[in-house]
């Protein structure tokens, strides 16, 4: 198990990636404004948006033509590290751009909220978060919570 584990923590990581609003030619710039601030990139043919809420709450999913209409649907997804990471990615460059005080997530199911609560114990993905201003304040109401510092 401790491989595995050696595993897991080696393949989480913020994951550079274009992002923008004008898909599929993604200017690594473009976000839109209402209410949340939103932005999307394309990982194996698959279009995923990144939502910031009012109250900071990070959210993902997959859309077909409107980055505002997004399915909860991850099904599609290949490698959930990568996936992860880009997210990350792109939640942080909103976030440099438009910062909250704080930032939550949670899974959308159990198994995603597992690997979540893995993830966020891991050291080297923290100091990259922290890198960027924020570091993890714990889980608290089924939501994982980092605050700016």
């Amino acid at each position: 198990m401790k491989i595995y584990d050696d595993m897991v923590n080696e393949s989480i990581g913020i994951s550079k990636t274009d992002y923008g609003t004008n898909l599929p030619n993604l200017d690594n710039k473009n976000i839109i404004k209402q209410g949340s601030y939103i932005s999307g990139f394309v990982d194996n043919d698959i279009n995923y948006s990144v939502h910031i809420g009012v109250e900071g709450d990070v959210t993902f999913g997959v859309f077909e033509n409107d980055l505002k209409q997004i399915s909860n649907t991850r099904t599609k997804s290949k490698n959930v590290f990568t996936l992860f990471g880009k997210i990350l990615y792109v939640a942080l460059e909103i976030l440099k751009r438009y910062p909250k005080d704080e930032i939550s997530f949670d899974g959308s199911d159990s198994r995603l909220s597992r690997l979540y609560s893995r993830m966020v114990k891991n050291p080297s993905l923290l100091k990259e978060i922290e890198k960027h201003g924020y570091i993890y304040d714990g889980f608290e109401d089924g939501l994982h919570w980092f605050i700016k510092v």
